[in-house]
This record gives C-alpha cells, structure tokens and sequence, in this order.
C-alpha cells in the first residue's frame, strides 16, 4: 500500500474537512486519532475501514476496545507506534493545542509529510520543527490564509514581496462598540458569521488570537518579520492572503471559505484540484483591524517582536485561557487581560528542546491557575 494517510484530531472541524477532501481524492485513510466523540469515530471507521485508531482520551480509549475489532492503540505512544508505519507517508495534524507539538516533530523525523493545521506547532515550536525537516516542502500548512501565501510564494520571488496581508472575517464582534464588548456572554461568542469550526478556535477568532497566532505562524513559516505582515478584515473571507510589491501594488488568492480546498492541494501537492468557482455577484471589502478592540492582536505582535520564548507564553495562556472562559471561570474581556498578565510575569529563557517547552506550559498553568483564583 503506498501514500496512506494517519489523520490526527480527526473528529473535529478540520479533521471533518480532511476526510471530505481524502473521500473526493479516492486516498487511503490507513489510520486517524480522536480524543472523546466516539460516535463519530465510529462513523469514520464505518465509512473509511482505516486499520487503526488512536484514542487521546483513557475513558474513550477503554469504551471504544469492545466496539470495534481493528487494531485500537491508545494516546501519544499510540501515535508514534502508527508513525512508524512506513505505508503511510502523509500525516494531517488537525489537533488542537499543544498536543500537536510532539506528534509535528516526529512526522518530519520519520520522513513524512505534514499536513498541517494545528498552528501551536508552528508558532511554538518552529525552532524545532524546522531543523528536523528534510526536504522542501515537507510541511504544508492549511489554514487558508498560509495555503494561500504558500500558493502566492510559489509563484513571486520573495524578494519581490514588501508586505504579507492575512486577511480575517471580522467575527461575531466586528461592528460591537466598546461598551458592548465588556458584556459578551459565551453563547455570542461561540456564533461564527463565516466558519464552522470547534468551539476552542471559534472562541480564539471571536477575540481575533486565533489571528494573531496565524500571524506568527506566517512570520516562522516564510521569514516575514513583524512589520512585514498586515492585517486587514475582509468580512466575505474570500480574500484569505495578499501579497503587497514595493510598488503599493498587490495580488491576492481567493477561494471560497473552506478548509477542504487547501487539503485537497496539499495531498496532491505540487499538482492541483480541479474545481470551479464562479466569482460573479461576489463583493469584497476591506477595514482595517482594530487593535484596540481586539487586544490579543495587539499582544500577538508584541509577542512575536520579543522572540520564540514569548510566542509560547503567548500561545500557551491563549489556550489556557479560552478554556477557562468555557468552563465560566473568567469573561471574554479577561482573556487578553490574563494574556497580558502571564506575558509580564515569564522570566525569558533558552528554549532548545521539546522538554524546555513543557517546562514552560507547566509554569504558565500555574501562574493563570493564580490568576483566576485570585
């Protein structure tokens, strides 16, 4: 068997997307990962016949052993045994959080391609992601707005390019006033107006960190430095990237707003999907973002200016702090208010190893355990 895939997070919105893009290619889903929905990896084993799951959660892992008889493995151990398969030589990494990161690693290690979504990675551990890869391309991103600077990249010098625009919808709080935005509750927030995605990321584009995290994910994966990347609000997301030349002038990749495009690309990379999509009636219109609206930009910046060791603080606390607003333990207007705190009190240090990493997210849990206590 050749060119199979292991789809990681595989139950969640991108990992949804990626079977729809793997069902439309006719490829081999050989294995795929999930954490607590059982139902629905029973459907994936059910409409795909993959030869191995992993569970990431224990009580799911346990229930699921007497539901199916092919091969069951259970958590990161699971994931590096089914990494060594050598049939599959493509990984899609849709976890979230910095579960992502190890399983990230060892894909480049083992010499497959990665696929990748889950941008704490990348943002946290570009240092080491990048020295263990071994050709070209091997890391595809697909986040729309990196597919689509990827795609514009292949084809302009980057000498060429001044400026890298990510554009971004707006979210459920583009047109709120700043009265309003002391006052959201976590049902507003979780209402996309474009995506249709889990309710951790949806939080994140709510108060636009998800943004800022795919700003530094743009800054490691093609070199920009922070005042070579813009953010501009494109409320249709059809724009998902632009490129500005030294002249003023720009070009710009448009899709419709779904991740199963930019999977699809990517599995057939460097070849294409053959769609079609009609652009007449659609208007486009662009504003710019409101840092002070949106603080976790603003952070997001000052992050990526001080260096690696603050994009973690900054991505761990993100995602530290979106779950504490779903459990109600803090409001939305905390999150870049703990953000902000955890920023100020990491003491900056030398990162080389994964351990540093997990080193530091201890840490940071128990400064924002702290904070919310307190």
């Amino acid at each position: 068997m050749n060119d199979a895939v292991l789809l990681l997070g595989a139950t969640g919105s991108v990992g949804e997307s990626s079977l729809k893009a793997i069902q439309a290619l006719n490829k081999k889903l050989k294995a795929f990962s999930f954490h607590q929905n059982i139902s629905k990896a029973l459907e994936i084993i059910r409409d795909f016949q993959p030869e191995i799951i992993i569970a990431t959660d224990y009580e799911s892992f346990q229930k699921i052993k007497s539901q199916v008889k092919i091969k069951i493995l259970y958590g990161i151990e699971g994931i590096l045994e089914t990494l060594r398969d050598s049939d599959i030589t493509c990984v899609i990494n849709a976890l979230t959080g910095m579960s992502g990161l190890v399983p990230s690693i060892e894909s480049l290690r083992m010499n497959k391609r990665l696929i990748i979504a889950n941008k704490e990675s990348i943002v946290a551990g570009s240092r080491l992601l990048f020295q263990e890869q071994l050709y070209e391309n091997q890391i595809l991103p697909i986040d729309s707005e990196h597919w689509s600077l990827f795609l514009l990249l292949q084809n302009i010098k980057r000498e060429r390019v001044k400026k890298a625009v990510l554009t971004a919808s707006g979210g459920p709080f583009r047109t709120f006033s700043d009265e309003q935005m002391k006052k959201i509750a976590l049902e507003d927030a979780l209402k996309h107006p474009v995506w249709n995605m889990g309710k951790k990321i949806t939080i994140s584009s709510a108060s636009m960190a998800n943004k800022g995290l795919e700003v530094l994910e743009a800054k490691e994966l093609f070199g920009f430095q922070m005042s070579e990347i813009d953010v501009k609000i494109e409320p249709q997301a059809k724009i998902h990237a632009l490129v500005q030349f030294p002249d003023g002038s720009y070009a710009a990749h448009i899709s419709p707003p779904s991740m199963v495009l930019p999977v699809k690309n990517a599995l057939l990379f460097p070849q294409m999907s053959l769609e079609n999509w009609n652009l007449s009636n659609d208007t486009i219109q662009f504003e710019d973002a409101d840092f002070k609206k949106f603080p976790m930009l603003a952070l997001a910046y000052e992050s990526g200016e001080k260096g690696h060791f603050h994009q973690i603080v900054y991505t761990v606390s993100n995602d530290l702090a979106v779950d504490a607003f779903l459990d109600k333990k803090i409001q939305f207007k905390d999150i870049p208010l703990l953000t902000e705190n955890n920023l100020g009190k990491m003491i900056e240090r030398s990162v080389s190893r994964v351990e540093d990493i997990f080193e530091i997210e201890k840490e940071i849990q128990q400064i924002t355990e702290k904070y919310i206590r307190e």
